[in-house]
């Protein structure tokens, strides 16, 4: 009986090369799922104890059976062929140590435990290597598309951050900026829709909490005042500004967009209901995010549409796109809070006054934060007066002129026939610091020289 790795007698004839590769052939298809079988099971990982390694030697001392069956085999070859197997092992061992065991079909003729082991390590440690460099080709490959692929699409350039997202959320949708939270947009409140939280550029928030939810010493005054919202208080004699029984409601019908990337953008269609129902009006409104430098930015545009046969907006002071800010930053809370117009006036002196902006701001924690609400030119009597108070209520109002001129004899009513529409453009600017150290007024010239968001 002979097996592989020793010398074979027999004399060589002629054919020994065609032989010698059909052997290797047969060898190599008959021993590779045996020395598979022994990689997977006894080598990926090493023995931890002793009878694990005598389970490991077992599986080794079984294979001279094979190799005893498979020299027969060969035998039988041999002999037919007339092949010089002591020359032919000889040149085959010295092709094994130039070839350094690369490919599996030179473990298949010589299984003896140690080399196998040997051998066998061998090649999973260059195969573990080739593997690792795959994955990190195709890794570096992953990335390397994505950072272009963004590129090409306009993330992530020209600002810090970038990556924004719109998720659905219960009562609406919530948009973030890189993984953050910035806003959101509560489309189905009882009365109206209206976004919060807000939070700022020190991701806290900058509006009040209340009656949505309990901030640190806030005041339980003027429900209504729910953080951002737009609605009006005299529209067919009828009160949207306030809530409650015999209140009109807005209420949103759909959302035509929700989309996320360099900037979120939320289109959305509301209803303007009497007490009773009746629709007399509606709104399509466009909230878009994004950043200005380390500012934050919320561009609320707003087209209203009367579909009554006629639909007047009153003269009253309550109204129009509000904010109420966060309890620390109203000027009442004397902590430090500040608010100054586009012409200079301060505080108290700013209320009932025509500006091209406004900005309120104030402690947060421990940072000096601000809120900025830039009025387009574009937008409906620009520039628009403001219902600005020092307890933290920050309004726009094109309409209420006798309460803010303090006479009579004039009226900011204004009236839509059916059909007919109006629009309104703002943008709301969340900043670190104060108005003079944010840039308020040149971000006003850069806004003011935009085209204003386009309403489907």
């Amino acid at each position: 009986m002979m097996t592989f790795g020793q010398p074979n007698k027999t004399p060589q004839r002629r054919g020994h090369a065609v032989f010698a590769s059909w052997r290797d052939a047969l060898v190599a298809s008959a021993v590779k799922p045996w020395i598979m079988h022994g990689v997977s099971a006894t080598r990926m990982a090493p023995p931890r104890c002793s009878s694990d390694l005598r389970q490991s030697r077992r599986r080794y001392d079984e294979a001279p059976v094979i190799t005893c069956q498979l020299d027969k085999l060969a035998e039988e070859r041999c002999k037919a062929w007339g092949t010089d197997r002591h020359k032919q092992m000889c040149q085959w061992q010295k092709n094994r140590r130039e070839s350094k065991l690369r490919h599996l079909t030179d473990l298949t003729i010589d299984l003896r435990p140690n080399d196998l082991r040997r051998h066998t390590m061998q090649l999973i440690s260059s195969r573990s290597t080739t593997l690792c460099r795959i994955v990190t080709t195709l890794a570096f490959s992953c990335f390397a598309w994505h950072h272009f692929a963004n590129i090409a699409s306009g993330q992530n350039s020209g600002s810090p951050g970038g990556g924004f997202t719109v998720e659905t959320i219960d009562h609406g949708v919530s948009v973030k900026c890189d993984g953050k939270l910035w806003a959101n947009y509560i489309a189905d409140g009882e009365f109206k829709p209206y976004v919060w939280p807000i939070i700022g550029p020190t991701d806290q928030p900058v509006t009040r909490e209340w009656p949505m939810g309990e901030g640190a010493g806030e005041k339980h005054d003027h429900p209504h005042q729910k953080s951002m919202w737009f609605t009006h208080g005299n529209v067919n004699g009828v009160d949207f500004w306030a809530e409650g029984a015999g209140r009109g409601r807005i209420v949103h019908r759909k959302f035509l967009t929700v989309s996320g990337g360099e900037k979120a953008v939320i289109v959305a269609q509301n209803d303007w209901l009497l007490a009773d129902g009746t629709k007399i009006l509606e709104d399509l409104r466009k909230l878009v995010f994004s950043r200005l430098g380390e500012h934050r930015v919320i561009d609320f545009n707003i087209r209203l549409t009367a579909t009554a046969d006629s639909v007047t907006f009153g003269d009253t002071k309550e109204g129009t796109f509000g904010l109420r800010v966060a309890e620390s930053m109203a000027v009442d809370a004397k902590k430090g809070g500040r608010i100054v117009n586009s012409e200079g006036q301060t505080d108290a002196e700013a209320w009932g006054k025509k500006a091209k902006w406004v900005d309120y701001s104030g402690p947060v924690g421990d940072q000096i934060v601000g809120i900025a609400v830039l009025n387009h030119p574009s937008s409906f009597r620009f520039p628009t007066y403001w219902h600005v108070r020092t307890y933290g209520l920050f309004a726009a109002n094109p309409f209420g002129w006798h309460d803010f001129v303090g006479r009579s004899d004039v009226s900011g009513a204004y009236t839509l026939g059916k059909g007919q529409s109006i629009t309104f453009g703002y943008r709301v600017i969340l900043h670190k610091g104060r108005a003079e150290e944010a840039k308020i007024a040149e971000a006003f010239e850069q806004y003011a020289a935009q085209s204003a968001e386009e309403i489907p």
